[in-house]
Parts: C-alpha cells; structure tokens; sequence
C-alpha cells in the first residue's frame, strides 16, 4: 500500500477573456484555495499586479507575462496551475499586444489587471475589472471584494470597492 498521498496538479485554462464566452474550468476555480503566501512573483508589470492590494507582487517567475501567439482573438489570458489541496501554484498569462495596439481591446494595463485577478482564483463577475470583458471599469466591484474576502479568509487584505482606476496606461512599458 500506499504511505504518501500522491498529489497531481490541476489546470485551470481561462479563455474567453475580453471577447467570449468560455467557462472552462470555472468548476475547479470554485474548488481553489488561493495562494498559499501572499508574496507572488511575477515577471513584469508589477506596478498593474500591485492593483490588487494586500499582496505583495516581486520580481519572480510564479506569473510569467508573455505575448499571445497565433491566431487568438482574445485580448489577454490566463491559464493557473493547483496543487491537490487547492493551492495556485503558477499562472501564465498571454496578452494580446497586436490586438491592443490596434485599439481593439481596453487599455492594457486593465487587461493585465483583469488576467492576474484570474491568476489569485478569481472567476468573471457582472461589472467592474473582472468583467468578461474586461471593459466592465477599472474597479474592484463588491461582487469581487466579496470573492476575495472569502478566498482568502482576510478582509483586510483586499482593497475597498473603488471607482477610480488605480493604474494609469502610462505606467506601461
């Protein structure tokens, strides 16, 4: 028999972002556990993960940003990893720069905002940045605050509902 359990990660693939109607793993996002520390890596755009306060976003390899390849016609995606016990562990995100430079999607920097509320578990919601869209404003709507409070058990880590844009497109790189 068996004396360690053996753990297999999951894949979450979020498609349909800023365009669609994907729900695609949306029944093991249910299931997620959050990060297991509140310190993530992430390869660039640290100042638009920093939209998302209470956690503290470094230079690292845990979210790698790169350009979307191919023929897709979304303006950005994420595709997170699991652990057996819930846990993100990884979460690539794609964007879309043709599509942005040609004025076919919001501003880029609440497209990144939009795929890294993805990658900390969270799903589409009515209005506001995790609009399926991604055109839904700039804030975190209460739906999401909601979202997050429960995900990670602390409502003191999660900004306050706010209608005002956090980060400016200028901020880009």
């Amino acid at each position: 028999m068996f004396s360690k359990l053996l753990v297999f990660p999951l894949v979450l693939v979020l498609v349909g972002c800023s365009g669609g109607t994907s729900t695609v793993g949306l029944e093991r996002m249910a299931k997620t556990t959050g990060w297991k520390t509140k310190t993530i890596g992430i390869s660039a755009h640290i100042d638009q993960a920093r939209y998302w306060k209470g956690f503290n976003f470094v230079p690292g390899r845990q979210i790698p940003l790169g350009a979307a390849t191919g023929g897709a016609r979304r303006c950005g995606n994420a595709v997170a990893r699991w652990n057996g016990a819930g846990e993100i562990y990884q979460c690539h995100i794609k964007l879309n720069y043709a599509l942005h430079s040609q004025g076919l999607c919001g501003s880029l920097a609440t497209t990144i905002q939009h795929e890294i509320g993805h990658c900390l578990g969270l799903p589409h919601s009515t209005n506001g940045i995790m609009s399926q869209k991604a055109n839904g404003g700039t804030y975190i709507s209460a739906e999401t605050q909601a979202q997050l409070n429960q995900l990670y058990r602390a409502s003191n880590v999660i900004p306050r509902v706010t209608h005002k844009p956090v980060i400016s497109q200028k901020n880009i790189k």
